[in-house]
């Protein structure tokens, strides 16, 4: 039909658009935290933290891939691991790919995705001039959450984590708030919102709703914390109303690993998606004529959602993309798969939550 004609044309233009394009730099996979459902496990299944030498060889492999698609907005993203662990060489990439974009008529937006918990005022205001904005992430309110994002030692993150989104504010530093949703917290987040309410009215805090999902073995051993079908049906749209800046859009493709992304890390490995760094899903890697692909990227971007009969029938599939195609993988052993969950009744619902909020004469 013509309606699935244009969402190939507009699933096309985002997945292989090349004016934009981003960038995410795994500078450590340690980690100071020891939450048990982590992808990456305890930060101490990888131990390679990032030299010197290989942010050079990633910088020019980022700059040549720049200047051969002729990109002209670029997104740099620093993660880990925890990326305070390893600051100096992610600050470093920051300032010389700043100055490189600023010399090639660019525009670079970097952020970076931290626990928080070393998160100070002095890097706080280093960061403020060479960074847009940090992430962040709790897991429910304090006496959950306290059992999940844990120091090596046992001990809660919570109020160190929440002390770190203050002074990030105070420090006028943009923050994006991850919640994570779970069987064992989902009935118990009224709490959690109300101490995060202060912060929610700010315009530099955004608020991302996620569910924990089955990523990666690693996960699977902790699979009665992940939020049943019914449970997101249920509990992510009342989840949802916390949001004062709720919006939903049309994003043609599941994620942004659909996009004209890239992951690399301090073995020089490139990968698709954070979820499967370290694994054997990697997607390239860096040599010293620079970027070689492998078979495994013409895998995971052949995936085509008109081509999967579940998405290709339904209602809500310019707002899904298909779903997340790492656990369409896990799921069924191939990325050419549905996985639907509550993601049906949660769209319904956000989308329900917006026109209220817009056009609150009209209920």
């Amino acid at each position: 039909t013509d309606e699935l004609l244009a969402y190939k044309y507009l699933y096309d233009c985002k997945a292989f658009e090349t004016h934009k394009i981003q960038f995410v730099v795994v500078t450590t996979y340690k980690c100071n935290l020891a939450c048990p459902y982590c992808y990456e496990g305890k930060g101490e299944v990888y131990s390679r933290e990032m030299d010197y030498e290989m942010a050079e060889k990633i910088m020019k492999a980022m700059q040549n891939r720049i200047l051969y698609l002729q990109s002209k907005y670029i997104t740099l993203i620093l993660f880990g691991g925890e990326p305070l662990l390893n600051f100096d060489v992610g600050v470093e990439i920051i300032k010389k790919m700043g100055a490189w974009c600023k010399n090639h008529d660019t525009v670079l937006r970097t952020f970076m995705v931290t626990n928080g918990t070393l998160l100070t005022k002095e890097i706080c205001d280093l960061l403020r001039d060479h960074i847009d904005g940090v992430q962040l992430t709790v897991d429910g309110p304090q006496l959950y959450h306290d059992t999940t994002r844990i120091y090596k030692n046992g001990k809660g993150t919570y109020t160190d984590v929440i002390c770190a989104l203050k002074t990030a504010l105070e420090c006028g530093v943009n923050v994006s708030l991850r919640v994570q949703i779970s069987k064992e917290n989902c009935h118990s987040m009224d709490q959690l919102f109300q101490d995060l309410s202060p912060f929610l009215e700010s315009r530099k805090v955004t608020l991302n709703i996620a569910p924990l999902s089955r990523y990666s073995g690693i996960c699977s051993n902790f699979s009665s914390q992940f939020l049943e079908k019914e449970d997101q049906e249920t509990v992510l749209p009342a989840v949802l109303q916390y949001n004062p800046h709720l919006q939903p859009g049309a994003h043609c493709i599941p994620c942004v690993a659909f996009s004209n992304s890239f992951i690399f890390d301090g073995n020089g490995d490139i990968y698709k998606c954070i979820t499967t760094v370290g694994e054997d899903k990697r997607i390239g890697y860096i040599s010293d004529k620079g970027i070689v692909f492998e078979p495994e990227l013409y895998t995971f971007m052949g995936r085509d959602p008109l081509k999967i009969p579940e998405c290709s029938t339904c209602c809500y599939l310019p707002l899904c993309g298909g779903g997340c195609p790492r656990t369409a993988f896990l799921t069924h052993g191939t990325y050419q798969s549905a996985v639907c969950g509550g993601s049906k009744k949660v769209h319904y619902e956000m989308i329900a939550a917006y026109v209220r909020r817009k056009f609150p004469e009209r209920f």
